[in-house]
């Protein structure tokens, strides 16, 4: 995701299962972008392409709800002046039970990515979705928006080995400071006709 930031050629995909984390993963990196980064954020995807391109200008204060689709895409080219010299970040996130982005508003994303002003693309897009979005993106009619994809990643499954540091990790931000709390047999992964919980020490 940090490569968005720094090259503009293309964007990033990141899906993943329900709950493997993809919204997190992204709430924590826009929290962490510089001042000098705008950041437009649509997790509404049951929308047509005028209402995707709409929504993204609403999310850097323009008032777009009129416009026919030729000043929706001009708006769109005047993003760094109305952002004074700032970088507008765009991330459209598909959440849980939402239906996957149409053909028609991935083909906006795909001309949205492709906006320049002054030789630097105008917006860096990071595009989240479940398992079906990797599907929809494979499809013979989406072929020119992929090859626009720099970055394509899938958040798989935690290992054994993570997911018992990971259960460790939050015992410790509850305050147990690395006291064991639960036997080694008894954190995931380890076979236990008992429930941890039951069986703490």
């Amino acid at each position: 995701m940090e490569s968005t930031i720094w090259f503009t050629d293309g964007f990033v995909v990141i899906t993943g299962e329900i709950g493997s984390g993809k919204t997190t993963l992204i709430e924590s990196f826009l929290r962490q972008l510089d001042s000098d980064v705008v950041i437009a954020q649509i997790n509404q995807t049951q929308v047509n392409a005028v209402e995707f391109l709409q929504s993204v200008l609403v999310q850097f204060g323009f008032s777009p709800f009129k416009m026919k689709k030729a000043e929706l895409i001009a708006t769109h080219q005047q993003l760094p002046h109305r952002a004074v010299r700032r970088r507008p970040q765009g991330a459209a996130d598909h959440r849980r039970g939402a239906e996957p982005l149409s053909l028609k508003v991935l083909e906006e994303i795909r001309m949205l990515s492709g906006i320049e002003a002054t030789k630097e693309k105008v917006l860096r897009i990071i595009l989240a979705g479940q398992p079906e979005l990797n599907e929809k993106l494979d499809s013979p009619e989406l072929v020119q928006l992929t090859q626009r994809i720099r970055l394509r990643f899938h958040l798989g499954t935690l290992s054994r080995e993570d997911l018992r540091s990971y259960v460790r990790h939050r015992l410790d931000v509850a305050g147990a400071d690395g006291r064991e709390i639960f036997r080694r047999r008894h954190l995931p992964g380890n076979r236990s006709d008992t429930p941890a919980a039951c069986r703490a020490s």
